[in-house]
């Protein structure tokens, strides 16, 4: 888990505070998740092209000044490719090899999903800034590898996110992105299908930048009201459990 995302995170809030975090009362954390398992390969070069017009795109958006951008691609496990960095500060990836023989879904998005919590939490201890996060998830396959203990512990993260006030979406490619927002505790009002072609590729990530945008919009007008009760009760009710398995 270290290795993977929470290490990182604390020193790049170091290296960004200064610039980003000291200076604004309020600011956006995007995360953004490619699947990168072997069946994204049909799709050739689209996904790392989708990916970078997608990083362009919100630099051109309003609130990019504000805005810190994380990038995980997830099979087996999730990669953090991109630790916390200035928006404006991203470079392309330049890489990207969907050769991942599982698709532990459930349990790479529990992972991002500490992460930016731990995220928000560290910046309003340490620089008193308000963090509104976009997380915003695209894979072509339900999960098939995470453990039990690894869906319990998604629920509870997904639900101290929504509590927060996060902005959770998830677009399936070639599977109904209603039936992944149900898998990982999403609100289904922000899940997306989109076709399995390098055109639906190019969709989902564009459908992306849209979604982000409206979240980096919080930043610059400052009316965005997080859901009731932040924080979270951090216990597990009947209701929490993941029930769609795969």
């Amino acid at each position: 888990m270290e290795e993977n995302g929470i290490v990182p995170v604390q020193e790049d809030l170091v290296k960004i505070g200064e610039r980003i975090l000291r200076r604004n009362q309020s600011c956006c954390l995007a995360v953004l998740m490619l699947d990168d398992s072997a069946s994204m390969a049909q799709h050739g070069t689209e996904p790392l092209e989708a990916l970078d017009h997608q990083i362009a795109a919100l630099k051109q958006a309003q609130g990019a000044e504000n805005t810190i951008l994380m990038v995980y691609e997830f099979s087996e496990e999730a990669r953090l490719v991109v630790p916390p960095v200035a928006l404006h500060d991203a470079q392309p990836l330049g890489l990207y090899v969907p050769n991942g023989q599982c698709t532990r879904l459930v349990a790479s998005v529990g992972q991002a999903l500490h992460a930016a919590l731990m995220f928000q939490s560290c910046a309003k201890q340490l620089y008193g800034s308000e963090v509104f996060v976009a997380v915003s998830v695209i894979s072509d396959g339900a999960d098939n590898a995470s453990t039990e203990e690894e869906y319990v512990r998604e629920a509870v993260l997904a639900k101290d996110a929504r509590q927060r006030g996060f902005d959770l979406q998830v677009i399936g490619i070639g599977i109904e992105g209603p039936e992944l927002a149900a898998l990982l505790q999403f609100d289904g009002q922000h899940a997306v299908t989109v076709a399995p072609t390098r055109a639906g590729v190019r969709r989902a990530t564009d459908m992306s930048v849209d979604f982000v945008t409206r979240t980096m919009s919080h930043t610059q007008v400052g009316t965005f009201v997080p859901n009731p009760g932040v924080g979270g009760s951090g216990e597990i009710d009947e209701d929490d459990l993941p029930t769609n398995r795969r």
